[in-house]
């Protein structure tokens, strides 16, 4: 049988059972005004099955022991995402176990050494700062797919789309080697099915994400972009940036608006871009809009990287960010829900 028709049917056969169980723990997502419109309880279980499939697919895979590495060590971001979902953690006590979380990884070789040839030939090397610089960019995303993960869909269709330009990419530059197009393909099938079945496609159960799987899909796809970057070298990290370039920038812009309008950060909330879209268009328009302009920030980022440099890209990147906000700050976010 082939490998990825394997992988796809473990995977069903892997939410099915994690759903059975769910509901029988009631381990479940309440309804309520405020922010949780959902009809009826719902498991919040998709990170644990995501994990799961992932730690039996290194058994019939031949990843390296790296990758293999990063799966097995991603369950204690699973396990801290699990714990936040059933206890509502404060956000202090959550940052803390995240550090420490993306420092274990780290020390399996994945981080940020340099930040590419930006000036010269020479690379950029970040020194001592390079773990303090990997455990920032790692945060940002897992955090920015939680922040996402607000309306069905959006964070697994955006870390699919993510993995989909990252190939693109590779290929452009002529990169794509086989072993890499292993990882990103079985990487992406437990998620296509978790998506099959957020979506309530022919009329599967329901689950969610929850914060454990919003959290491993982001520690996830950085720690992807980090080894295809840093140790395979196949992708200068300034133009890499460019394919989780709208996580980044939504993230950024929800956090400064926050707090420049005197709003504590890092809290849940409605005033998020998928959410006014959604009440404005409706969530598939929504779905389609926000993975489009992914898509379109993420070669419009390539074309800049292609034809100016690193160091142009960088700037664009950065003006991006800053525009994004502004755009961000006119929306009127009030009475979205």
């Amino acid at each position: 049988m082939n490998i990825y028709i394997a992988a796809f049917l473990l995977s069903s056969l892997v939410f099915f059972i994690i759903y059975g169980i769910s509901k029988n723990l009631k381990l479940l997502d309440y309804p309520n005004r405020s922010r949780k419109l959902h009809l009826k309880p719902t498991p919040y279980t998709g990170g644990v099955a995501i994990l799961i499939i992932n730690i039996l697919l290194i058994k019939i895979t031949n990843y390296d022991i790296q990758i293999k590495n990063l799966i097995i060590l991603s369950s204690t971001i699973v396990l801290l995402g699990f714990l936040d979902d059933k206890y509502n953690l404060q956000v202090p006590l959550r940052v803390f176990f995240q550090v420490a979380c993306i420092f274990l990884i780290i020390q399996q070789g994945f981080f940020v050494t340099n930040l590419g040839k930006i000036f010269s030939i020479q690379e950029i090397s970040l020194g001592t700062f390079s773990v303090i610089f990997t455990i920032i960019c790692v945060a940002i995303i897992m955090n920015g797919f939680n922040y996402l993960d607000g309306i069905d869909g959006l964070a697994s269709s955006l870390f699919l789309n993510s993995l989909m330009l990252t190939g693109i990419f590779l290929f452009l530059q002529q990169s794509f080697l086989h072993d890499i197009k292993e990882i990103l393909v079985l990487i992406s099938i437990p998620v296509i099915t978790f998506f099959l079945f957020n979506i309530k496609f022919l009329k599967l159960p329901k689950l969610f994400l929850g914060d454990n799987g919003s959290l491993l899909i982001g520690a996830i796809l950085s720690f992807l972009l980090i080894y295809i970057s840093q140790n395979k070298k196949l992708l200068e990290p300034a133009l890499i940036i460019w394919v989780v370039g709208f996580i980044f920038f939504d993230f950024f812009s929800t956090n400064i608006s926050r707090i420049l309008k005197k709003k504590t950060a890092f809290i849940p909330g409605t005033d998020h871009l998928h959410f006014f879209l959604k009440k404005k268009i409706g969530l598939c328009k929504t779905l389609f809009l926000l993975n489009f302009l992914n898509i379109l920030i993420s070669f419009y980022g390539y074309i800049i990287w292609f034809f100016f440099g690193n160091l142009f890209s960088l700037i664009n990147f950065i003006i991006c960010a800053i525009s994004y906000l502004i755009l961000f700050n006119k929306i009127n976010f009030k009475k979205i829900i």
